[in-house]
């Protein structure tokens, strides 16, 4: 065996490092790429549970409003029926005072939604 034995040489090289290069940076594009939009939906998620308690307590505080104003109008159908039937009274009064009877004004009965 002298000098005309010849090595197999070797396959030649497919770059095997810079294919795996490659599919690393692309990998950590994709992971970079899904935590920016995960920390993008934390941040949106927050801010619509930040919304929905603002308008939780404007709805409560409406209806406190409301309830609050229901009040109201009640007190005032109260007091106009007060204030109408004291006027019927006065009335009558003063016409039986005269000697007058009035049969209008016995029939008439305050009515809370004649005004409005």
């Amino acid at each position: 065996m002298s000098g005309t034995s010849r090595r197999p040489s070797p396959p030649p090289q497919r770059r095997p490092s810079r294919s795996k290069s490659l599919i690393q940076r692309v990998e950590e594009f994709e992971r970079r790429d899904y935590l920016e939009m995960l920390d993008r939906l934390t941040r949106d998620n927050l801010n619509l549970q930040r919304d929905v308690l603002h308008y939780q307590r404007e709805w409560c505080a409406l209806l406190d409003l409301l309830q609050y104003v229901n009040e109201a109008l009640v007190r005032l159908q109260n007091a106009l029926a007060k204030c109408f039937q004291e006027q019927v009274d006065a009335e009558e009064y003063w016409l039986t005072s005269w000697g007058i009877e009035d049969e209008i004004t016995r029939g008439a009965g305050y009515n809370p939604t004649g005004w409005v």
